[in-house]
């Protein structure tokens, strides 16, 4: 189905310019470009990134950051308990505090960008709340209920925990795959962070998410 779209724009971009696009923008994909040469492209790409970087004042920082160790390792444990077999990782950074502050603030990165970040870690991450006033054994059965309500919602557990105000959590099945999950959405992060500049977040359609 995508394929027929994009021939279909293909055809009507030849109709109305008589000459064939050399850059196409695939909404919730990425950026095709074509040309003779690899230089051609190279030059394509370099305008691209050019003109968008052009419009961007602040970049993404990924300094790391000093998170609740105590909070961390605890929900760390009741993880791999509930997980076992699984590789649980953690990361805690400024970019990441950014977005964890609270809902509001996590928004832009609650849903699926690209069909690459669904496919390694699902439709979706948790997030999971906290009170200013906890102690360690409260977030960890705050994370428990996360994970329950999930799994309920969607029928398998999140690959992503972000846990407001500390960091977030990615699990997998081996510690590839556990990394791979984490990278995705350290992206989704970044995406969130300059989107702000362009208009703000554009998640991939709930009908496009549930495509069989």
């Amino acid at each position: 189905m995508l394929s027929v779209e994009v021939r279909a724009a293909l055809h009507a971009y030849r109709e109305q310019f008589g000459r064939e696009a050399n850059l196409v923008f695939l909404q919730n994909h990425g950026i095709f470009v074509s040309g003779d040469t690899p230089e051609e492209i190279d030059a394509v790409y370099a305008d691209v990134i050019g003109t968008l970087s052009a419009q961007i004042t602040e970049t993404v920082n990924l300094s790391p950051t000093e998170a609740d160790t105590a909070a961390m390792e605890t929900v760390l444990r009741s993880l791999n308990t509930r997980f076992p077999g699984s590789t649980i990782l953690f990361e805690s950074n400024a970019l990441t505090d950014i977005f964890l502050q609270d809902e509001a603030a996590f928004y832009p990165a609650s849903s699926i960008y690209t069909p690459d970040h669904m496919v390694y870690y699902k439709r979706a991450p948790l997030f999971v709340t906290r009170t200013s006033e906890y102690n360690t054994g409260d977030i960890a059965a705050a994370v428990g209920t996360g994970i329950d309500d999930f799994e309920s919602r969607y029928g398998y557990a999140p690959r992503i925990i972000a846990v407001q105000g500390l960091g977030y959590f990615s699990t997998g099945d081996t510690q590839n795959a556990a990394k791979i999950s984490q990278a995705l959405f350290l992206d989704t992060l970044k995406v969130s962070f300059y989107n702000k500049t362009f208009g703000g977040p554009r998640f991939m359609t709930p009908q496009m998410i549930d495509f069989p």
